[in-house]
Formats: C-alpha cells, structure tokens, sequence
C-alpha cells in the first residue's frame, strides 16, 4: 500500500467535516498522536500555541503530555523512547497560515519529509537543517503558507490538478527522539498536524479536490475501519473513509 493513502484518508476525514461545517472557526488544526503505526489520540487545535511533550498530563488545551495517553500494543523499544521525550516542541500558527516551532530541550525532534520536499511545505531554511528543529528562540516554519499558495497557483493552470499531492501538502509530521520516516510503523513516537487553514483554501480554490479523490476508491478494496495502522489495517481504514467522503459527496450533488 503506498504511503500516501494514510496520509490522503486523514485529509478526507477533515474535509468532510469541514463541508458539513462541524469545525469551529477557531479551530485552526488537527493533530494525531502516534505510536508507530497505532493512533493514541486525537485532537483538534485552538489556542495559536502548543506544547507536545513528555508529560503525563490531559491536553488542556494549551500542553499535550504524550505520556498520558496509553496503548495496550506499546512495546518496550517505543516505552524507552516515550522516556526520553523531555521538553518537547513548542508549535505556533501565526497570522499567515503558518505553522512555526522550536525544540524546547536537547532531546531531537525532526519533521519528517525533508528528503521530499515536493511533497510537503517545510520552509528552505528547515530543509536545509534536515529537518531538525533548534533551541534557543531558533523558530521555523514546519509548514510555509508561501510555498502552499505557490503550489496552489501551479495545480490551478493544469489541466487536471494533483488534488492528492495538494492535500498532502496541508499535513506536518514531527518525530519526537528518533525520526524513521521512511516508515512510519518503524518511527516509536511521532504526530501529524493537519492545517486547517490551508485545507480550507484548498477546498475553496479547489471545490473538485473531493471529486478527484473519489478515484481513491477504485484503487483500494472496501472494507471495514480499523484502528492499528499495519499496512493491512491501513488498506481497511482508507478505504471505509473514502467510501464515506464518497457517499456525501454523492449526496451533496444530488
């Protein structure tokens, strides 16, 4: 199963939230935590800065303490690294559309995709640090709005937009100690940040980027929604998601 449809089914779940207008306006992102392979928790995001952590604390809002959500599957190599979380990353929307971060302490953290860059929308600077975020007030864009609205700008004179590469654009994946990300189900301790911000300008510039995915489902089998993300639980679960978005759309046309 290729990479992108986890990605892509995330994207698909948000969009048709947003359609049915069952996001607040304020709310400015989603993120999913993640243990290898296996979501822990979800959230979606409102005040303009974050912490993820190493803390045992409920997310208030404003911290979120990868430690205190638990995973009955969690192993004792992803337990080791759960330890070493520390301080974390601070993570900012700004006014722009911009997602920025700085690491908090020594342990490393990395956004994923910066051997990729035309799969994403980290900022050159990032690119140039391989991924890797800095201490001391060395704040960078994990998500540029700037090179976003570029990508936009060149789908919208092709014939037939990449409405797939567009939405893998609006998501950020951060890798908290060790960054495998050539394979999520290798990488202990990770999120994901879906821009809504952006998901919401593409879905007004692009009111087909619905429509083009539907093509998703004559890739993948149907089948029923699962929780652990092995690559072939991952087939199951998109393909139930996009059967879904598909049904509204369908329905929405009628």
């Amino acid at each position: 199963l290729p990479t992108y449809f986890w990605y892509l089914f995330k994207q698909l779940f948000v969009l048709e939230k947003l359609e049915q207008g069952a996001i607040d306006d304020e709310i400015w992102g989603k993120i999913i935590i993640m243990e290898r392979g296996k979501r822990i928790a979800k959230a979606y995001l409102r005040k303009t800065t974050i912490i993820v952590d190493g803390g045992e604390d409920e997310f208030d809002g404003k911290t979120l303490g990868f430690n205190h959500f638990s995973n009955p599957q969690r192993d004792e190599y992803t337990e080791e690294f759960r330890s070493k979380i520390g301080d974390g990353v601070i993570i900012k929307m700004d006014n722009q559309g911009n997602i920025k971060a700085m690491a908090r302490g020594s342990t490393p953290v990395i956004v994923q995709g910066w051997k990729e860059p035309n799969s994403n929308c980290i900022s050159e600077r990032l690119l140039r640090e391989q991924g890797k975020l800095k201490t001391k007030e060395r704040i960078a864009k994990i998500f540029d709005m700037r090179r976003f609205k570029s990508a936009i700008s060149r789908e919208l004179v092709q014939p037939d937009p990449d409405a797939r590469e567009l939405l893998m654009k609006t998501c950020v994946r951060v890798s908290l100690v060790k960054d495998c990300s050539s394979d999520p189900m290798k990488t202990p301790c990770w999120f994901m940040i879906i821009n809504l911000v952006a998901l919401d300008m593409l879905k007004t510039k692009l009111p087909q980027v619905l429509r083009n995915c539907k093509l998703c489902s004559t890739i993948i089998p149907s089948a029923t929604a699962a929780e652990v993300y092995s690559q072939a639980a991952l087939s199951q679960i998109i393909a139930a998601a996009v059967q879904q978005a598909n049904t509204q759309l369908v329905n929405s046309l009628n």
